[in-house]
Order: structure tokens, then C-alpha cells, then sequence
């Protein structure tokens, strides 16, 4: 039996195929290099509360600053064009 038997999409499994993949990089390393897994452990314990704060401010900073942001661009492009449009004009006659 197959997954194409079925009615139904196949389940997505990338992020089990990208936990196995990293699985069989660390572990023939971490038997080479004692103490990689406690220091990569380590590393994720410690960076994750200094990174994360950035993060979520980076993504508020864009849920708030986008839509006006866009709306000033937008604008501002409206006027470059009826400047440009008005130099051309000008220049012709």
C-alpha cells in the first residue's frame, strides 16, 4: 500500500526530515568532539532569551510602521509624478 491509494494529500513531514537530517550531521560529530551537544544545549538556552526580544520587536515594528509607511510612499510617488509631469510639459513648451 501506498500513499497514493488514498484520497487525502500525503501528511507534510519537512520539519521531521530537517530534525533527522540534523540528527545524522550532530551525532557522528558529537561522538567525535565531546561536549558539542551540552554546548550547542548551552548556546540555544542562553541566545534564545537575548535574540527573542529582538525579534518580536522587529515584527511589531513592522505590523505597525508597514501600512503607514506605504501610505507615505504612495503618496509621495503621486506627487513626484505630477512634478515630473509638470517639468516635462514645461520643458516642451
Amino acid at each position: 500500500m501506498s500513499a497514493f491509494d488514498d484520497d487525502r494529500p500525503p501528511t507534510y513531514t519537512g520539519a521531521m526530515h530537517a530534525g533527522g537530517g540534523t540528527v545524522l550531521l550532530t551525532g557522528p560529530l558529537a561522538v567525535i568532539l565531546p561536549g558539542l551537544l551540552p554546548f550547542i544545549a548551552l548556546t540555544v538556552v542562553f541566545a534564545l532569551p537575548l535574540v527573542l526580544p529582538f525579534i518580536a520587536l522587529g515584527l511589531v515594528v513592522a505590523i505597525l510602521g508597514g501600512p503607514p509607511w506605504l501610505v507615505w510612499r504612495l503618496v509621495t510617488r503621486g506627487r513626484r509624478r505630477r512634478l515630473a509631469v509638470a517639468e516635462d510639459t514645461a520643458a516642451a513648451a
